[in-house]
């Protein structure tokens, strides 16, 4: 019933907010990517980093990056 309503599976929709969680923190807080990892309920890093490369192309610090330069430029 959840993916005919929402096209994904309730675990993929979860971890897609949580990924967004990470780039609101990464964006507006000066937290460590550790912080936001744990903040946003991840078990492991690996398992962090994994699912934010799959999602975005880029580990987090680069993400970081790519917004601030976005934000000043």
């Amino acid at each position: 019933m959840f993916l005919d309503h929402y096209g994904m599976s309730l675990s993929n929709y979860i971890l897609n907010m949580r990924i967004e969680k990470v780039k609101e923190l990464l964006t507006e807080t000066d937290m460590s990517v550790a912080e936001i990892a744990q903040q946003a309920g991840f078990q492991t890093k690996s398992h962090f980093f994994t699912a934010f490369k799959k999602a975005t192309g880029m580990t987090p610090a680069q993400y970081r990056c790519r917004q601030m330069d976005e934000a000043s430029g």
